[in-house]
């Protein structure tokens, strides 16, 4: 793809005609010569038309551009190119059908004016000669000013800059009963375990690119959302092979065999597509449970703000994340403000009572700041007192 669009700037560059159709005009006809040949239009209008012409010819290459650093696929690159051609030559189009009468003898007799078929005399050869240096420079300038954009919109998706960078998973309840799961020397560990792809669930970020320029997102820590330090994190990227996104991760395998090797072993996988934003990938996704089954329950958020409305007015955007709002509460035992990465969320109550007189206080991360501990976005709870005739161990959570 990427060849492709280097390619199209350069040929559509060279199909385009109005910019130097526009400078050789202005480069062949000065204003005594169009004076004594043509005295019925004026120097300023000539030169008006001709800028028209050179307006037109810069918005045809920047249309180009945009198109073909969004395309997708090769075919929908020429076929867009070739689209925008026949746009900026449907005036040349309509022009040659007007001087054969096709649009009623009125646009006739305007396309067949004496000055469009008058000759101009040249102009000596050292003018001559610094207009074509002029002209050969533009095109220079054109060519190069396009292919650096495109090389520098082509690092950047690299880098992804142009995706969401933070990601929130949710994998729904699905079971996997003896998973087949490997350590980090790949061996494997003693019995098959029921894998809970809920597990998976949380907040993903964009760590590096796959070869073609698809983001690759990787699980973070539960609890505070920065990367494992001991565990292997799951992977959502694009699999070629199996021309689908797919979540994966590098410890768990469908099969023990020793003559199993898979090259993309995905959990679960999207519809076929050639799509470079997760966020838009439609379709049902497939889940390994120990036999494929269609209709997964995958769903996927952008946690980026871009105004207080992504954040709920709730808090503001900083960043392109939401800082909710946090304010403490003249009651004891109240938080106010919101959390959750979109401030959706009402601050927790700091204890809780069950139905049979358990209590349970909010577990802090700071007490003096008043900051909860969150584990899956969610407030975690320790078990104080209560529970007649149960013996549970001080500071359990829930």
């Amino acid at each position: 793809v990427r060849v492709a669009q280097y390619l199209s700037l350069i040929i559509g560059l060279i199909m385009e005609e109005e910019i130097p159709s526009a400078l050789f005009m202005l480069r062949q006809i000065p204003k005594t010569s169009l004076r004594q040949t043509a005295p019925q239009i004026t120097y300023g209008k000539f030169v008006f038309a001709a800028i028209v012409r050179l307006t037109m010819g810069y918005f045809f290459l920047i249309n180009m551009f945009l198109v073909v650093v969004q395309a997708k696929a090769v075919l929908d690159i020429f076929y867009d190119v070739i689209a925008l051609q026949f746009l900026q030559q449907l005036d040349d189009i309509c022009f040659t059908l007007a001087k054969m009468d096709v649009f009623g003898k009125r646009l006739k007799k305007a396309t067949t004016r004496k000055c469009f078929s008058v000759e101009f005399p040249k102009l000596p050869f050292a003018r001559r000669k610094k207009l074509s240096l002029f002209v050969k420079a533009l095109y220079l300038i054109n060519i190069v000013t396009l292919l650096i954009g495109m090389a520098l919109i082509n690092v950047k998706q690299d880098s992804g800059t142009y995706y969401c960078a933070s990601i929130s998973v949710y994998l729904g309840d699905h079971i996997w009963e003896e998973a087949v799961v490997y350590n980090n020397n790949s061996t494997i560990i003693g019995e098959r375990m029921n894998l809970i792809f809920s597990y998976f669930n949380g907040e993903y970020i964009i760590n590096g690119t796959t070869k073609y320029g698809r983001p690759i997102y990787v699980e973070q820590n539960k609890y505070n959302s920065e990367p494992f330090i001991d565990k292997v994190p799951a992977q959502i990227r694009y699999c070629a092979s199996e021309q689908a996104w797919v979540f994966i991760h590098p410890n768990i395998r469908k099969s023990s065999s020793t003559d199993y090797n898979e090259e993309c072993p995905w959990l679960l996988k999207s519809s076929e597509t050639t799509e470079f934003n997760l966020l838009e990938v439609g379709g049902d996704w497939k889940i390994w449970t120990g036999t494929v089954s269609n209709g997964a329950d995958f769903q996927v958020f952008c946690n980026e703000c871009y105004g207080e409305v992504d954040c709920n007015y709730h808090g503001q955007c900083v960043d392109k994340r939401c800082q909710c709002d946090s304010t403490n509460s003249e009651f004891e035992g109240e938080l106010e403000g919101y959390f959750g990465s979109s401030c959706h969320f009402k601050k927790p109550c700091l204890q809780m009572q069950g139905d049979m007189n358990d209590t349970w206080r909010i577990a802090w991360v700071d007490i003096a700041e008043r900051k909860p501990f969150f584990s899956y976005d969610r407030p975690v709870y320790v078990y104080e007192s209560g529970w007649k005739n149960l013996t549970i161990p001080e500071g359990d959570i829930i």
